[in-house]
């Protein structure tokens, strides 16, 4: 599944040392353009154990690191305003909104398409995966979105996790277990 992370900085010199730092110098690069940004493109041989290529650009003073020069792309898409961005996203300002807006640091998981690469990996152990999973937190295709956020105050640290759930999905013998709260 393509991923991406960033991090910014006022020096365009330190996020291009420390993205190419993140990504691997041992790594064989070449540069595309994708609307006036370039975007740096990793990969080892493919003998490597570990092929999976990475890349990264700089731009607005942010550093974008992701799995797949796509995942990349579809950064600099968002900021650029050719995409939504995840603010605007209903499900993610209803799972954020439920935290502590005064965070260190926050993530946000949509569910969805993380379900979808779970079901595609189990295949035909499935139902038996499924099983073993719903026996230990609930019934995970109920899951819509989590988000967590860390906060550190003056003498204390704090991290709030909450799970956003579909109730049509819930068994009706109650809560799920694991202690996860289904309405919010």
């Amino acid at each position: 599944m393509p991923s991406a992370v960033f991090g910014m900085s006022r020096s365009r010199r330190r996020l291009l040392v420390g993205a190419g730092a993140a990504t691997g110098a041992d790594l064989s690069w070449t540069t595309s353009d994708h609307d006036g940004t370039t975007i740096a493109t990793g990969s080892r041989p493919p003998a490597s154990p570990h092929a999976s290529p990475y890349a990264y650009a700089v731009a607005d003073h942010l550093a974008i690191v992701g799995s797949t020069q796509a995942a990349v792309a579809s950064v600099l898409d968002t900021l650029h305003g050719r995409s939504p961005a995840l603010g605007s996203v209903p499900l993610y300002a209803e799972t954020m909104g439920h935290l502590d807006g005064n965070r260190l640091a926050g993530v946000y998981v949509n569910a969805a398409p993380l379900l979808d690469a779970l079901h595609r990996a189990v295949g035909t152990a499935g139902p038996i995966l499924r099983g073993l999973l719903t026996s230990a937190v609930g019934p995970i295709d109920a899951d819509r979105s989590m988000g967590m956020a860390l906060t550190v105050g003056q003498g204390h640290a704090g991290l709030d996790i909450v799970t956003l759930t579909d109730a049509s999905k819930l068994p009706n013998d109650g809560p799920r277990s694991g202690g996860a709260a289904t309405d919010l």
